[in-house]
């Protein structure tokens, strides 16, 4: 019993101590609301709490997931400096645990090794893998995730070694104070509504992502896969991650969707926003036509992959694939880095072998 509290508590990584205090939130927030129902937030704070559920967001959607998890597009240290506070905003761990655990996800999606096994029930996968350790399985693989790139990230690896002090004063000490100070906000009711409650809504907004899009919805990319397109999830991510079945079969799309115009969502316009003032590049995508031609082979599922640099990722889904805002650079990619090396075989090659 004392295990399972301290769980809730204070939250579990192998990595850092993310100190997580979303669950008893909702207790103390129904106990403190009852009793403090006669103190409203003052006339024009209401919607502040909502600004900074965006920023959070933004910072996962936009920054752990489809920059660092995946490598959809690429960003200049000023984007990457600005995704990277906004993400330690939601309490979601680290970039870099973020990042580590996704990768597992989308590498054994689904299955006994998956962080958020939606097999194992709704519950589970949506915030009961948040309350539990993980299997002696994933612990193992979680170790082979290749993580590389992450560590070369400078600002990653900043907030990753700082990342309780950041924590402390970006989620809570920060979100508390400034509107006690700034607006002459009610000090606890604050506390509350700003750093509690925005932390509760924005874990339980995307961890849709992991419950409701894996559970109910169409499959036309791969019917053979969980995760599904949802047009609920679409709306609780503010029409970011609702495409999900597309997104398992094209991780490396910087769009996380097959659509363009206003179904892209406020992520996807908010990587081409920083595109055109040149704070990102290098946006990968999936033509028209080649996403056609996966929807008609539904039953292919080697494209179980984490992201672009994924070494196990075909060089024809590769070489397939468009890049917007292309900015030349002398890297070269992961798959041919470790092909050279003579560790990995190219896709490509070996299918000719």
């Amino acid at each position: 019993m004392h295990k399972f509290l301290f769980v809730v508590l204070v939250g579990r990584d192998d990595a850092d101590l993310v100190i997580t205090t979303k669950v008893p939130a909702i207790i103390f927030l129904t106990v403190i609301t009852h009793k403090c129902h006669h103190v409203p937030l003052r006339e024009g704070n209401q919607f502040k709490p909502l600004v900074l559920i965006v920023l959070a967001g933004t910072g996962i959607l936009c920054g752990a997931h489809r920059l660092w998890s995946h490598n959809s597009y690429k960003a200049t240290w000023p984007l990457r400096l600005f995704l990277m506070l906004c993400q330690t905003l939601s309490t979601q761990f680290s970039v870099y645990s973020w990042v580590r655990d996704h990768r597992l996800h989308h590498k054994f999606s689904d299955t006994e090794i998956d962080p958020h096994n939606s097999n194992r029930g709704f519950f589970f996968s949506h915030i009961g893998w948040f309350m539990t350790g993980r299997a002696q399985e994933a612990k193992k693989e979680l170790r082979k995730i290749w993580m590389e790139d992450i560590r070369r990230d400078k600002i990653v690896m900043f907030q990753y070694y700082l990342y309780i002090p950041m924590v402390f004063i970006f989620s809570f000490i920060g979100p508390s104070f400034i509107p006690w100070y700034f607006w002459n906000e009610n000090l606890l009711l604050s506390h509350l509504a700003v750093t509690h409650l925005r932390n509760v809504v924005v874990m339980h907004l995307t961890f849709t992502v992991n419950s409701l899009a894996h559970t109910w919805g169409m499959k036309p990319f791969d019917r053979f896969m969980k995760p599904v397109d949802s047009t609920l999830v679409w709306f609780t991510t503010l029409g970011s991650e609702g495409w999900h079945n597309y997104h398992h079969v094209f991780p490396w799309d910087y769009k996380a969707s097959e659509y363009w115009g206003y179904k892209r969502g406020l992520s996807t316009n908010f990587i081409e926003l920083c595109a055109r003032l040149g704070l990102a590049y290098d946006l990968k995508t999936t033509s028209p036509d080649f996403a056609m031609k996966r929807r008609l082979r539904t039953g292919d599922l080697s494209c179980h992959v984490w992201g672009w640099n994924d070494p196990g990722l075909d060089l024809v889904d590769k070489d397939m694939a468009v890049i917007r805002h292309k900015k030349d650079e002398d890297q070269p990619s992961v798959t041919h880095s470790m092909a050279k090396l003579g560790e990995l075989k190219p896709v490509a090659k070996l299918k000719e072998s």
